[in-house]
This record gives C-alpha cells, structure tokens and sequence, in this order.
C-alpha cells in the first residue's frame, strides 16, 4: 500500500515497517531507532525541517526502491542495505552523507540534486554515478568526497572541489 504521514514534530521510526511507496513528512526532524527496519518497494520521499538520519545505527535494515529527501534546515544521513538510487528533486540545506554496499546513484532524467553543504558517498562494493540528463543539473556547493569500488562519474552545475577516491 502507498502510505502518507505529516507529522508537527520531530518523528523517529521504531519497530518494521514496509510500504509499496512512502511519503513521510515532519516539521522537525526524522530519524529511525536501533531496532526499526523500513522496506519500500518504490518510491521513499522524506521532508523535514531539519535533519534526516536513517539507516545508521547498527541494528537497523533499510531498503528503498528509489529515494527522496528534503530538508529545511540540516543534514541527511542515510545508509542503505542494498543500491541506493536517489530519484527526482531532492535539495539538502547541509551535508549529504550516503553510505551502501552497493551501487549508489542520482542520474534519472529530470532529476535534480542540490546540496548546499559537503557530499560525502561511500559505496564500497559498487560505483558512484552522479550525473544529470536533459538538461536537469545537480548543484554540489561544499566538498565532494567519493568512495566506491567501481566507477565515479559527477556532473554538476555547481562550484564544488572534487576529492575523489577509488
């Protein structure tokens, strides 16, 4: 089933939890305890006004289809169990830190990725591609920092220093 949740405070996810598609909204922010585990078939599209933190905590099982992310305010850390694939317009107003074993990537057509702090990606088993088709940018304004297995390709619109590492 498709869910939807608006929250006026801060929401932490606990226990598991599964969905064909999410769309999780806070005012605050939205992170997940040591024991929650969150599986979305499709789409998962968070928005907080300030920070988002999922997946970091050793406990915790996180798969996502496709992902989405917007903050007000703050940071995004997310760690995933599998790929990650960052899908349509996402904009952090402050660091970017995504970590999985996998293949982690934002180059769907018409999708855009703006962070405004540094971006910092760890795929250890996998390739990191962040690039932009017909005519969608990504904007990266702080430091790049790239680790992956495979190939790295970034584009973007932006002014950002690249450090990357294979």
């Amino acid at each position: 089933a498709a869910v939807s949740i608006t929250e006026d405070s801060d929401t932490v996810l606990t226990g598991a939890s599964s969905a064909n598609s999410l769309a999780l909204t806070s005012s605050g922010s939205i992170a997940d305890d040591a024991n929650a585990d969150l599986a979305v078939v499709g789409n998962a599209s968070f928005s907080a006004g300030t920070s988002i933190t999922l997946g970091d905590q050793a406990g915790n099982a996180v798969d996502f289809g496709s992902v989405t992310f917007n903050t007000t305010a703050g940071d995004v850390v997310l760690t995933e169990d599998s790929a990650m694939s960052i899908a349509g317009t996402s904009v952090v107003n402050g660091d970017l830190t995504l970590t999985g074993p996998g293949n982690i990537d934002a180059y769907g057509p018409g999708g855009t990725l703006t962070v405004v702090g540094d971006l910092n990606v760890t795929a250890p088993g996998g390739f990191a591609w962040f690039d932009y088709w017909s005519g969608s940018g990504h904007d990266y304004q702080g430091v790049v920092n790239i680790t992956a297995r495979d190939s790295i390709y970034i584009l973007e619109i932006g002014r950002a220093s690249c450090r990357e590492r294979v």
